[in-house]
Formats: C-alpha cells, structure tokens, sequence
C-alpha cells in the first residue's frame, strides 16, 4: 500500500508523462530517481492508459488519417484531375480523369492502389510502370503515367476505355459462337504480345475484358496485379486475395477466374494466364459453374470442349505450352482443321479433312490421285501441327527459364538486367532442340526478335544469322525470308542501310518467288524501299514503295491499315529527301486517318504520323504553324514512351529543329540540351548517337549569336571524333568548319585560319565530298578572307563557285549572292550590294523562310553600312529597330547579334 506521499509523488510524475510519446516515457522513467514502490505504480499506470489508448483512440486516428489522406473528386494528382469515381475493389479505387496541365485534352482511367509502400517497393513501383508503359498493342488498354499522393498512396493512370465486359457484349450483341471464339483470339494476340515483353497478367478475368462498340476487345490492368504483388501492402480483399510471397510466386487475383497454383501461393508463369483464359472463354460461352469445380463441358462441341479442357489443366505441364498454341488451336477448330487438344487417330484426321475438302469427296474423280492426296495431307498437316507445338513448348520453357533466372532464390543475384536473364533462358535451350533443327531455326529467329526490342542488336543479328545459315542450308524458303528480312530490319533500324540492302533483296526476291501477293511480300518491299530511300537510291525506292502501295490496297483495300504503313513510309521518303513537302503532308494526314481508324487515337503509329505531319510543315516553310504540333508531338512520345527514352528524344530534336526553323533559337537551346542529355544516359556521353542533339545545340548557339557557348559545343563534338572511330555523317571537317565560323566571328582570326586550312585539306583530299559542303567552305573563306582584309582573296573564293553548282540548291545561291553583296559593300559599290542583299534574301525566304538568321543578318550588315559609309544613321537605327523587334526569340542578349543591333541604336 502507497502512503499518501508516495500517493502524491506517483500523481504528479503521471500528470508529467502521460502525454509523452511512448519512446520519450521509456526515457524519462529511466532518468527517476525514485524509490522502488513509486516506480512500480508509474509503470503499472502508463502501461494501462496506453493500452486503453491503442485500443479505443488509435482505431479511430487511423480512420480519420485515411479518410483525409485519400483522394477523392476535385483532386488534382499530378496532370490530372479527378471528375468521378468509377470503379472500386480490392486493389483501390478507379476514378475517371482529364489532363489539367494545359498541354492536351485526354481522359484517363486512375487507379489509387490501397496501402502504402516502402521507399524500396515504390522504386520497384517506377521500374515496372516503365515496363509496363512500353507495351504498345491495340487491345491493351496504356498505362500512361503513375505516381504517388502527396501521403504516399501510389496511383495509375491508365487509358480510359469505354466499352462493355466482353461476356454481357457478347450477350447483348447476340454473337454467335465463331464471333465469340475471334474475340478470344484477339484477347490471346494481346497477352501473347505481354508475354513476349515479360509480362504476365495474372489477373485474367471478364471483368478486365471491354469491347468497344466497334467490336475491339482490350485488356485492362495488365500487370497492375503483379505490381501489387511485388510491392506486398496491405488493403481489402473484397474481390482479390493478395499473395504475399516474391515476386514470381502469385499476384492479386480473382478466385473464380485464377489458376490452381495462383491459388496455392506457387510459382506464377505464363501458364496461369492460358488456364485464366479458358475460363474467361467458358464464361462468354455462356457455361456457369459453382466455385472450385469443373464447368460443363458437355454442352460444347467435342473439339472446343477438348481445347478448354487442356487449357484448364490441373497441372502446369499439362496445358498449351503458350498461349499462342492455345489461339493456333481455336482457329483449327474455326477452320474445321486437326485440333492440337484432341489424339490424333486416323478416324479423326479423315473425318476432318473431308470436312473441308467435301467437294472434292463427292465428285470421286481419279480414286488414286485422292488417296495419295489425301494421305499426304494429312501427313504434313499433322507434321505441321506438332512441329508448332514443339516449337511453341520450346518458347514455353524459354520463358519460364527467364522468370526463374529472376528468381533471387534460384539465380543467386537480385536486379539482374533483361539482357542477363535472356542470356540465362537462352542457353539452357542450346542443347534442347539439337534433335529438331527446324524447330531451333524459328526460335533463333523469334528470340532474335527479342533481344532486338531491347537493343541488344548484335545478339540478335547473331541469332537472325544462325536461323539464315539453317534455313538456307534446308533450302526452307518462308523461314529463309524471314529470318534476312528481320535482319534487314535490324540493320535499318541501326543507320546501316548499306549493309541492310542484300537481306532485304533476298528476303522481297524469296517472297515474290514463295509467298505470292501477301502481307509478308507488302512487308519486304516497304523495308526494301525505305532503306533504298535512306541509302540514296531515291528512284528505286520510290518505285517499289509505289508498287507496295498498289499491292496493299488490292489485297486489303485503300482504307486498310496495311495501305497505311505504306503512306507513312511514303511520307517518310518524301520527307528524307524527296523535295516534296506537299506529298509529305498528304502522305502522313493519310497514315494518321487510317492509324486512328484501325489501331485508335492514341496508338504509337498515329504519333509517327504526326511527326512527318510536322517535317511537312516544316519543308514548306510553315515552321512556325508546326511549333505546337511539335511540342504536342513531345507530349505524346513522353506520354507513350516515358521521359528517359529514344522515342522522346527523337521528338526533342525535331521541336528544336522547328523552333530553329521559326526564328526561336534561344526556345531550342533546352529542347536540344534535354535531347542530348536523354542520349547521354541511354547511350553515354562519347556514343555517335550524341552527337546529333549536340550539332543541334551548337547550331541553335551559332544562330543566336553565342558563339563562345557555340565553339565549346563544336569542340567537344570534335574530342568524340577523336576518341574513336565514327561512321556518322557528321564529319570532323564539317565540325572544323563550324570551330572556324565561330572563331571568326568572336574575332579570333589566327585560330579561324588554321581550322580552315585542315577544312580544306580534308575536303581536297575526299573526292567523295558533298557539293553543298565544298560550297560552305568556300563561302567561309570568303567571308575570313574579307574580314582579313585580302578583297581580291575573298572575291577568289566566291568565284570558285560555279552557277551549275548552285542551279538546284537555292540556299547555297542566296547564301552566296550574301557574300558578293558583303564584298560589294567592302569595295564601296553601294548600289551593286544593295541589289546582291535583295536577291540573296529573296533565295532565302524561298528556301528557308523569312525567319532564318541568314535573312535578317543580311539587313544588319545594310544597316551598319548605312549607320558608317552610307551616312544615314537615323534610317539605319529604324532598322536596327525593326530587325530587333522580329527577332527577340532568336538571339542571345549577350551575344554577338545583340551586340551589333545595340551599336545601332535598338534595344535588346
């Protein structure tokens, strides 16, 4: 029993700690100096009043803290605002969303995932939404943005998608059953894309299936699930169970749609999504069934009621082996041709055949020849079914080779890259298929495709070289084509045109012999085409892209999208160096209509449309008109692709470009610093892809009259050349020229010679040399020579330039006509410079527009001549003014044409 003392003492000390922290109680009550009584109470009182307080207050705070931490209608999560819930499960809450940054107008479907992850998960989160924001296909619903609220709840900003779960359309459309059975292959074209990318769904539901109202099916949350996974917080589970093993081993899911080994926490591969998708097809068959047990398949047909039967195997190994084969199957059956899921007695193949080929059964004409026929058919297509099947088995335990080698547990390593994981997959099959080298030869091919996706281009030409050398060596003439064509592709798609052309020729040369009038031929000649187009050989390439043109609209009509792969190639060509913007600009406007007719508004094609859209504007001097297209381009590609990617970039250096062509230099210095600076960490900061965005950037510092910012630009373009050996049309001579223009301009005419004098050797000493370079160098002799004073120098160069050199080059022509002025006026033939001024920018504007730096300069000079030798310094300062005034956005305040317009009176 406490005295009343000891009584008083414990009173106080709890009035002192009670509202403490619970850490900062534990420390003052070891700093008491108390004897043991007072001390035991105090303990015993604090330990009480906190637990009353986790029990009745915490639950409470907890509640409130949520519902003031969760967004809801009016919030604004980044771009975007919140207009209406639209959805709500166990993963969150979807709300219905309009982009309020100002830069376009698009709706958007954002997901808020319950719980709140680590600084670790949310990483985890940022590297998988790239991942998943790369896949790119019509019936997959984009993901284009994600983040995080202000109180650390993640969200997802997907593509809204309007439409109805794809069983209630089939119900309210009256499908029939072949309808029913396409709309499921188009589903199996979308995850077999997934799959290829390394991604499953894990979540395959009817439920996560809208079909728009002209018929199109498309995913929705592909890969959310395994993003949720992942990060393993908390949240209800109203209509999912989260599994909270790795990251291989289960997924939010759906009960009544998930596979037995989702249900029993093991490992997750592309197999579970085949079972999800068989049962997804017996749900839109109409077929219901309690949870946990078989549906009803006698009510189908034998075959289909087979092809659900192997989809929905207990048993991982005992499926398709993708769900490629699991399509490939249902079209069989569409077709009335072998199914892979039925045994293939001799009964059942005959009564197949006669099936399809009834009429030739009945007319009973030649007896031998039919049953020969008849026996060979059925051999080759049984050979054909089960060659795919090995080979779509092989494709099988590749992929599920790869997902282990992520597996932490199993590859001994954490956030090995792609490319490792590829590696790993790939040579455990080295020996699996030696026994079957057709099999071996399509596998090379298709992973030689993969490695390409990811950049890994001399693997895959290595792979498309093996499959080359298989197929030649076994005369199997559609693989043949195949393989040279993707190595043509790859070749392209890395600047090698020259190299590109023999497999593209052999690959058309195979398919017009092999493949008759068909997509695959259409597909040889737009490759062979535009790599002709960008290697030079303009005639040829116009030809045979005309000619894949009219191929494409007689096999699938003028309104087909085949028709418009072939305009943007077109548009392209015209674009590269076809001198006709005009075709350009129709061209693309064609692509862009039938992108959006069949792929939707917000496909990637439709945005490459976009871009020659804008170089069409651009080539018929309408820069200025083409500056918000450019930037929308920018948002699109950013939207499509993610900050830090080529794409992006791409579109960085085309805005740049258009705001140097709209007379806004200073608008393009961060455009192309941001270009580069994507190029940088993608393929470091020596690569030759650097240096385009850097030429871009010393140019937009030329223009704008920065020439010390610009001679450092050219410089260090020149340190690259000298570190390595660059194939690059952008030459160390043309760099050298550029560190000669500068440095004269900033007056260091010493430095300015000796960088002409290696511009010139090297120019005489390649006979290969452009026309259009030799002409530049020449006028910049000119100008050093005069500005040194040597006239008779400087009117030597300028002569050496010929009228025929000049006859299809209009810039060249006024650029020069500018230089004969320059030296007029140092001759003091006023009258004759004035004409020479007037012709010169007359040329230009033709060629390059009224806001090109090279027209306005010119009136600079005139109006220093009129402000010194002219005698009319006020006319000269209305001038000054004038040129001042148009071109605010196109210099530098601190560079040499500020300074010159400030000598003559105007302000900068």
């Amino acid at each position: 029993m406490l005295s009343p003392d000891q009584f008083a003492r414990v009173k106080a000390l709890f009035d002192q700690l009670c509202d403490l922290p619970a850490d900062e109680q534990r420390a003052a009550l070891g700093r008491l100096q108390e004897d043991g009584e007072v001390l035991a109470e105090l303990h015993l009182l604090l330990d009480k009043t906190m637990a009353n307080v986790d029990h009745t207050v915490q639950p409470m705070l907890k509640v409130l803290a949520a519902l003031a931490e969760t967004p809801c209608t009016g919030d604004v999560l980044g771009a975007w605002t919140l207009h209406e819930e639209i959805g709500q499960g166990g993963m969150g809450k979807v709300f219905l969303a309009r982009r309020s940054d100002g830069q376009f107008d698009q709706l958007a479907a954002i997901k808020l995932l319950s719980g709140r992850p680590s600084a670790i998960e949310q990483r985890y989160l940022a590297r998988e939404r790239q991942i998943l924001a790369s896949l790119t296909h019509p019936n997959i619903a984009r993901l284009y943005d994600g983040g995080s609220t202000p109180q650390g709840q993640p969200y997802l900003v997907m593509e809204y998608v309007q439409g109805l779960q794809i069983h209630r359309y089939c119900d309210q459309h009256g499908l029939s059953l072949a309808a029913r059975l396409r709309l499921i292959i188009d589903v199996c074209a979308a995850v077999v894309y997934a799959h290829q990318q390394l991604i499953v769904h894990c979540d395959l539901k009817p439920g996560n299936i809208l079909v728009t109202s002209d018929g199109r099916p498309v995913l929705l949350d592909f890969g959310v699930s395994r993003l949720v996974d992942v990060a393993d917080w908390g949240g209800s589970t109203d209509d999912a169970v989260l599994n909270t093993n790795t990251a291989l081993t289960g997924a939010a899911y759906t009960p009544r749609f998930a596979s037995p080994e989702q249900k029993a926490r093991g490992q997750v591969g592309t197999a579970s999504d085949i079972y999800s998708l068989g049962l997804v097809l017996t749900e839109i068959l109409d077929l219901e069934w309690p949870d946990d047990q078989r549906p009803p398949l006698q009510r189908l047909p034998t075959e289909l009621a087979a092809i659900i039967e192997r989809a929905t195997r207990q048993q991982v190994a005992d499926r398709y082996g993708s769900v490629a084969e699991f399509a490939a199957d249902l079209r069989r059956y569409l077709a009335h041709e072998v199914v892979l899921a039925r045994p293939a007695t001799a009964f059942y193949i005959a009564r197949k055949w006669l099936r399809r080929n009834w009429s030739w059964s009945a007319a009973a004409v030649g007896v031998l020849a039919l049953v020969a026929t008849f026996s060979l058919q059925m051999r080759e297509q049984r050979d054909n079914a089960i060659r795919a099947e090995r080979t779509s088995r092989a494709v099988k335990d590749y992929m599920v080779s790869v997902f282990q080698g992520a597996d932490p547990e199993m590859s001994g390593q954490r956030d090995l890259p792609v490319s490792a994981l590829l590696d790993a997959g790939r040579e455990r099959l080295q020996g699996a298929l030696k026994d079957d080298p057709r099999s071996r030869t399509e596998l090379s091919s298709i992973l030689g495709t993969v490695y390409q996706s990811i950049g890994k281009r001399d693997q895959a030409l290595k792979l498309f070289d093996e499959a080359i050398e298989q197929a030649r060596g076994q005369s199997w003439h559609p693989l043949l084509a195949e393989a040279l064509h993707k190595k043509a592709y790859s070749l392209y798609d890395m600047g090698e045109f020259k190299q590109a052309l023999a497999p593209a020729r052999e690959a058309l040369e195979l398919r017009e012999r092999y493949a008759g009038e068909s997509a695959e031929r259409v597909d040889s000649m737009r490759l062979l085409g535009s790599i002709l187009g960008y290697s030079g050989e303009t005639e040829e390439a116009l030809k045979i892209l005309s000619q894949a043109l009219e191929l494409a609209t007689r096999l699938r009509g003028a309104e087909s999208l085949e028709a418009g792969h072939v305009h943007l190639d077109l548009a392209r060509y015209f674009g590269d160096g076809g001198g006709r913007a005009d075709l350009v600009l129709e061209h693309s406007e064609l692509a862009a209509k039938l992108f959006a007719q069949h792929l939707g508004a917000r496909h990637f094609r439709v945005t490459d449309a976009l871009e020659m859209r804008v170089l069409g504007l651009a080539q018929s001097n309408q820069a200025v008109a083409a500056v918000p297209l450019a930037r929308e381009l920018v948002a699109q590609r950013t939207a499509l692709y993610g900050d830090i990617s080529h794409p992006r970039c791409y579109a960085l250096h085309m805005l740049g470009s258009i705001l140097r062509r709209a007379g806004r230099q200073m608008e393009a210095v961060p455009v192309f610093q941001d270009c580069l600076d994507i190029h940088e960490q993608l393929d470091g900061p020596e690569s030759v892809a650097s240096l385009v965005p850097m030429l871009g950037l010393g140019l937009a510092y030329e223009s704008a009259g920065a020439h010390e910012s610009a001679l450092k630009v050219f410089e260090r373009q020149l340190a690259i050349h000298g570190q390595q050996t660059l194939t690059t049309d952008i030459t160390p001579a043309g760099l050298r020229l550029h560190v000669a223009h500068n440095e004269r301009l900033l007056g260091n005419l010493d430095r300015a010679q000796a960088a002409m004098k290696l511009v010139l050797a090297e120019y005489q000493a390649d006979a290969a040399t452009p026309p259009e370079d030799w002409i530049d160098a020449q006028l910049e002799l000119a100008a050093l020579s005069r500005q040194l004073g040597d006239i008779a120098a400087a009117q030597a160069a300028i002569d050496a330039i010929t009228p025929a050199q000049l006859a299809d080059d209009p810039t060249s022509s006024g650029r020069t006509l500018a230089e004969r002025g320059r030296i007029a006026l140092a001759r003091e033939e006023h009258e004759q410079a004035r004409l020479l001024f007037k012709q010169a920018q007359a040329q230009l504007v033709s060629a390059r527009g009224e806001h090109d730096p090279e027209v306005w300069l010119i009136d600079v000079d005139y109006a220093e001549w009129l402000a010194q030798a002219g005698g009319k310094p006020e006319q000269a300062r209305e001038l000054a003014v004038a040129i001042a005034n148009k071109v605010k956005l196109a210099i530098d305040p601190a560079g040499r044409w500020a300074d010159r317009l400030r000598k003559l009176g105007a302000s900068v």
